[in-house]
């Protein structure tokens, strides 16, 4: 398979492949899965592993080399690097899909306690799986030990003996799995921000809830209190029309939120949560 609007560092390095697996392993008729795989060549070959990269959030790394050529290439000094998507993610096939999840699984995460719309997204996700399912998917066979056994194909296909996993936020999950299976063939794992298999469900309303948390602190306070008054309910008001905005826009609710997560981080920085609110809510940069 050609690669395709390859980035220029990374050119005559970068190769591209198709795995296809069986979608339902336990039916010899099944119908197939369509994997994408990018394998990016070291600049200075070594007789090291490779590495098998394993994304985080919803599991599209095969265009990360295309998309951050520069990370790629760091990654890659002296390994290869493989990059995939997981089955639904990116450009595999299947897709597990459904028109307005992604926005409204943003809503939920951002301004659950204010919208109250928990139950909104469990009715959106359960019609999301009848649709899946009328048209033929089963939401079930797109699992982490279904990935696992997928990247077991794809070392075979490749012809590798042992690899090392370097995995990142959700896919360190998946590396969990792939290790039930296949820790004969791993040599070594690096887990960049673990998630386990007790995974609390509600554990994305953290990111919301630490903000909160920092809402509730400054409301408590008299003085913070008096210069930033009602923060959540701005926060919400921001939300709102940062997610309404057309074209033109400076930023997105996402990017408002994000940053607003990145500055909760530190406790050196999150005391400028409260202006930040403040001043967006003012329509001014933060």
């Amino acid at each position: 398979r050609e690669c395709v609007d390859v980035p220029a560092p990374l050119a005559g390095r970068l190769s591209c492949k198709l795995l296809v697996v069986p979608l339902d392993r336990s039916r010899a008729d099944s119908a197939a899965a369509h994997i994408p795989v990018a394998v990016l060549a070291p600049e200075t070959p070594s007789d090291e592993p490779p590495i098998l990269y394993l994304q985080g959030g919803k599991g599209a790394g095969y265009g990360l080399p295309f998309r951050r050529p520069a990370l790629a290439a760091e990654l890659a000094r002296s390994r290869a690097v493989i990059f995939f998507d997981h089955r639904g993610a990116g450009r595999s096939t299947p897709k597990l899909r459904c028109a307005g999840i992604a926005s409204l699984d943003m809503d939920i995460r951002i301004v659950d306690r204010a919208l109250a719309a928990r139950a909104e997204l469990r009715q959106a996700l359960a019609e999301c799986v009848e649709q899946l399912r009328r048209a033929g998917v089963d939401p079930h066979l797109f699992g982490l030990d279904d990935n696992a056994r997928d990247l077991e194909d794809l070392r075979r296909l490749l012809a590798i003996p042992q690899w090392d996993i370097y995995a990142i936020s959700y896919g360190t999950l998946q590396a969990d799995f792939l290790l039930d299976i296949g820790r004969q063939h791993i040599r070594r794992v690096v887990m960049d921000g673990a998630v386990d298999r007790h995974f609390d469900e509600d554990a994305p309303d953290a990111q919301f809830n630490s903000l909160l948390r920092i809402f509730d602190e400054c409301a408590a306070e008299p003085a913070c209190d008096a210069a930033y008054p009602e923060l959540e309910k701005k926060y919400v008001e921001i939300i709102r029309r940062l997610g309404d905005a057309r074209s033109g826009s400076t930023a997105s609710a996402r990017d408002f939120h994000r940053l607003l997560r990145l500055t909760s981080f530190s406790a050196a920085s999150r005391g400028a949560v409260p202006a930040m609110v403040e001043l967006a809510a003012r329509g001014q940069r933060a």
